[in-house]
């Protein structure tokens, strides 16, 4: 307590305090091949456990603002793609635009630009300015917060060191950092590419043109047909790389396609499958079939590892959920063989898909979400979500 008082004094001095963030190996799995390559070695630097307090203390009320009002915000961060919150997604993209853009950044939190770090404190200090928190200090704490994250301070065994990019992933508001800079990155690029395009270069053109949304360093966008041939995916490719930024489709394929139609489109490692029509369609969430079948092969050193391989195949099972009973069946076929033909007494609940299917659409009926021939405009005063 004491040492978060000091540095919170300091902080609402604007003197930046040490703040040590502590690098150590992630612990997952990656590939044999590359293994063999130093860069490939995933880092997680922990937050010091004051860092975390003093930064809830002074941002939370942003944090809860933003993940809370989500697809307003124009982020999903935690969002459920398992039911009603992913047909939603769908609509928002679907009824403004058939043409999809969805990306990946490559190496995106390690170089996170400082600049645009430290711009976010700028908009954050301007939600807390509007919402009544008028505070000097607090605002002069939450610039100083973002001069300790944009270029943090690590120890690695008994190396100190300093970053000039990046963020540390360890640190309480990495995500939603993230997704701002995303945001930033995303209008900028936007601005640069329709400069030489003769569409309107000011951040008015984007909303008319572009509904955005995304979740840390992953994106989705629906692009109007007016500006999808100057504002597109390998525009965007070109502009970040002038920019010393690797962007690539969601696949990482070698040769990228301007756009995408939103059936191909895969947005936090999902995709979009729709069952039924008109205004009672479900969209459910597929998630790519080798980690629905990895989950049930791997799991982590345990005391009691018949009941650690029991949880993995209940979880292997619903997460293959999103690809329809067909699929779901299958993959429980096999499994529940797998589990008969042991010798280890595994008991696995017995899922159904029929049942899931209610437990996940349970109050759906409940849940309003704009029909499908309904266009959705730019800062549509409707939500989206109503709960009578």
């Amino acid at each position: 307590e004491r040492e978060i008082c000091r540095k919170n004094n300091l902080r609402e001095k604007g003197v930046v305090p040490i703040t040590i963030f502590q690098d150590c190996l992630k612990d997952a799995r990656i590939p044999i091949e590359k293994c063999k390559n130093p860069s490939k070695t995933r880092i997680f630097s922990l937050s010091p456990v004051d860092a975390t307090i003093a930064y809830r203390q002074y941002l939370l009320d942003f944090v809860v603002a933003y993940k809370g009002n989500g697809l307003a915000c124009e982020n999903t961060i935690g969002i459920v793609v398992d039911g009603p919150d992913w047909t939603q997604l769908y609509r928002r993209l679907a009824t403004f635009s058939t043409n999809i853009l969805n990306g990946d950044y490559s190496n995106f939190g390690a170089s996170l630009n400082a600049i645009c770090v430290k711009r976010v404190a700028g908009i954050i200090n301007d939600w807390y300015e509007m919402n009544g928190d008028h505070s000097l200090l607090n605002k002069q704490a939450r610039i100083v917060i973002f001069e300790e994250i944009a270029n943090s301070v690590h120890i690695c065994k008994d190396l100190v060191y300093q970053t000039i990019t990046g963020m540390p992933s360890g640190c309480a508001l990495t995500t939603y950092v993230n997704s701002l800079v995303n945001a930033l990155y995303v209008r900028v690029a936007y601005l640069g590419v329709v400069n030489f395009a003769g569409i309107p270069r000011d951040l008015q053109s984007f909303d008319k043109n572009v509904r955005l949304f995304h979740n840390g360093d992953d994106l989705i966008m629906s692009v109007l047909s007016d500006v999808i041939d100057e504002f597109n995916n390998q525009t965007l490719q070109t502009f970040f790389l002038s920019a010393g930024i690797k962007y690539t489709d969601s696949l990482k394929s070698s040769t990228m396609a301007k756009f995408c139609a939103i059936e191909d489109a895969v947005y936090l490692k999902r995709k979009f499958r729709l069952q039924g029509e008109g205004d009672t369609t479900r969209v459910y969430a597929p998630l790519d079939i080798n980690s629905v079948t990895d989950c049930a092969n791997w799991m982590w050193v345990s005391e009691n590892a018949v009941e650690a391989t029991a949880l993995n195949i209940e979880q292997s099972m619903r997460l293959s959920y999103g690809h329809g009973k067909d699929e779901f069946d299958r993959i429980r076929s096999i499994l529940m063989d797998k589990i008969r033909k042991s010798r280890a007494k595994i008991q696995v609940p017995f899922l159904s898909w029929n049942a899931l299917d209610d437990e996940v659409w349970n109050d759906y009926d409940k849940l309003y979400i704009p029909p499908m021939n309904r266009v959705l405009k730019p800062y549509d005063d409707e939500e989206g979500v109503r709960f009578d």
